[in-house]
């Protein structure tokens, strides 16, 4: 194992990229051609050689690995093309979405026509399961039986102990980007 990823099968074996996302790929292959020798068998059942082997049988666990290096790989592209427009990392929601509840910079254009910024995540839809004190308008999924947040963007609220979140509908979120590391705590003798 290299990284903690298996990379040879019985008969087989494959040779590190050292990009993670391409090896974690490989190593799927590698541990499922290590549970079976026939490809016939890969939609069993069986447990996963380790934590990138998600799904319950080795052609989840061969696809999965491809969707995160997929995303992976679109994040980067995406970034590098708004790089190169000169948004300094600032994502046009027309060339992608961020992952369902996942904490970003948006920008919108308010109704005074000035451009604010938030901290907010998006909702696709029949991702985000209602709890039982959610206190929206919910939306309903014959299909899973069960209530969801509505899709769109919402805003992150930190000081508010009545809501967590609010769906943003003032304007029209058009770019977000990851947000920035925050600095390290300073240490109490700095402020002594």
């Amino acid at each position: 194992m290299t990284n903690g990823l298996r990379m040879d099968a019985y008969y087989y074996g494959f040779t590190e990229t050292c990009v993670r996302s391409i090896d974690e790929i490989l190593s799927t292959v590698a541990c499922a051609g290590k549970a079976y020798h026939n490809t016939s068998d890969w939609q069993d059942e069986c447990n996963g050689y380790g934590p990138h082997c998600e799904g319950e049988c080795p052609i989840d666990w061969i696809q999965n690995a491809a969707t995160r290096a997929a995303d992976e790989i679109k994040s980067l592209t995406a970034q590098v093309e708004s790089l190169k427009r000169g948004h300094k990392g600032w994502i046009s929601v027309d060339d992608r979405m961020p992952n369902t509840s996942r904490h970003v910079e948006a920008t919108y254009i308010n109704k005074r026509s000035k451009r604010r910024r938030i901290i907010a995540f998006y909702a696709k839809q029949f991702e985000i399961g209602a709890g039982p004190t959610d206190d929206l308008e919910l939306e309903y999924s014959e299909e899973k039986d069960e209530y969801f947040w509505p899709e769109g963007w919402y805003e992150n609220i930190d000081n508010w102990e009545d809501y967590t979140a609010i769906k943003v509908n003032e304007g029209t979120i058009d770019y977000w980007r990851e947000l920035t590391p925050l600095p390290h705590e300073v240490s109490n003798e700095t402020h002594r």
